[in-house]
């Protein structure tokens, strides 16, 4: 099932008026480094055993920063000290932004480019509907980030964000002005190419387009609620701590929001065999599909849903507004399940796949599967407007930004 391709919001006018501005970025000497070696994903994606192969591809790996054991805090602003000291990393002699082309292979199996830059963008209370969050957050993860800035002074991780820029002034400044040659290149593990160029020059326009538009996280919630927190401890105002860097990309440039499909274990041969009569007792229209997958890209704007089981026919449910994660959380994993958001978010009876076939495939014994279709941009926004979260693992931005590229440093070695 293809991603859904971003839109603009037509029936909500946000308040307006992110900042973003140029900085000096900390980053490895490619001279020095392979930056192919150093990247990593972001910490929330690492396994154990992933973390293990990244240490050892590097003893200069972001897995040594960003994913420390509990309590080695003080030991991570030693080691990023000790890599600035020895030229490892260095510090940009101007402010600039960074433009980023990544190139990829996406889960359905198609190739695309993804363009966007990176530069810092102020911290806002989300009750000011600047920044818009679409996800909820969990204390654990917060408080290890927030122990993580507090020992090193330095955001090392730039979170995901979405704006809007219809005439792509943005990036038309952003392409026009950027260096000759690029900065960093690098491949990561899962095969996306990444070019990285410094811009220099240029930067008012680019200023100018996200002061009229909102910024949507669209990866790294505990990370932006992280820097919210340390900007506050430090007194909040106009300081370096007051802006954390994003990984900026247009909605309006065919930015691509990919489908999370949930295979659900444990449902009792009962409950499966209810699963039509329980859906249509929602006031659901249920029929049963041979091709779940086309059916659900058939529907239009309707909220949908398609469960298939053991190989019998497919069920496609189609409701109202709305979108087709929220669909599956409020008439199905709750009501008929007992799978309440609570219980979603700490339940080892749910796996997830990007890819409607694999999911499908695993739809056997006592499993059934949920393939759903990926939110539109406006969708998220809406919802973040409105103050609601989406459900657990609703968005699916791919690729991940690695860790690496570049870094925002407070005053970690001063």
């Amino acid at each position: 099932m293809a991603g859904s391709e971003a839109s603009t919001i037509t029936d909500v006018t946000p308040p307006a008026g992110a900042t973003v501005r140029p900085f000096r970025a900390l980053h490895f000497d490619p001279r020095r480094v392979p930056i192919g070696d150093a990247i990593a994903p972001p910490f929330d994606v690492i396994s154990g055993a992933e973390r293990a192969a990244l240490a050892a591809r590097s003893p200069y790996n972001m897995v040594h920063l960003i994913l420390p054991r509990r309590g080695d805090e003080p030991h991570v602003h030693e080691l990023l000290c000790a890599w600035r000291e020895s030229g490892v990393l260095v510090l940009d002699d101007e402010p600039a932004y960074y433009w980023l082309e990544e190139r990829y292979l996406a889960p359905d199996g198609t190739r695309h480019t993804r363009t966007g830059f990176i530069g810092l963008v102020g911290i806002e209370p989300y009750e000011r509907s600047v920044v818009l969050p679409h996800e909820r957050t969990r204390e654990g993860p917060v408080q290890g980030r927030l122990e993580l800035l507090r020992a090193t002074r330095a955001h090392l991780s730039p979170i995901f964000g979405v704006y809007h820029d219809p005439q792509g002034r943005a990036e038309d400044a952003l392409v026009r002005h950027r260096d000759p040659e690029p900065m960093l290149e690098a491949t990561a593990g899962d095969g996306t190419a990444s070019t990285l160029w410094r811009v220099r020059s240029g930067h008012e326009a680019v200023a100018d387009v996200l002061a009229a538009s909102t910024v949507l996280v669209a990866d790294g919630h505990h990370r932006y609620e992280t820097a919210l927190r340390y900007w506050r401890e430090r007194g909040g105002g106009d300081q370096p701590a007051a802006y954390l860097p994003v990984h900026l990309a247009s909605a309006d440039d065919g930015l691509v929001i990919y489908p999370t499909h949930r295979i659900v274990a444990g449902v009792a041969d009962d409950v499966a065999a209810g699963l039509d009569g329980a859906l249509r007792d929602q006031g659901l229209d249920v029929h049963e599909v041979a091709d779940p997958v086309a059916a659900l890209d058939a529907v239009g704007g309707r909220a949908a849903l398609a469960v298939v089981r053991d190989g019998r026919p497919a069920l496609l449910a189609v409701d109202g507004d709305g979108t087709d994660a929220a669909l599956a959380q409020d008439r199905l994993l709750g009501p008929v399940l007992g799978l309440d958001p609570a219980a979603v978010a700490r339940t080892d009876r749910i796996t997830y796949s990007h890819r409607a076939d694999e999911a499908a495939a695993h739809a056997t014994g006592d499993r059934i599967a949920i393939l759903l279709r990926a939110p539109t941009i406006a969708q998220v926004e809406r919802a973040a407007l409105q103050g609601r979260t989406l459900p657990q693992k609703s968005t699916y931005f791919y690729p991940k930004t690695p860790d690496g590229f570049v870094m925002y440093d407070l005053d970690s070695c001063g």
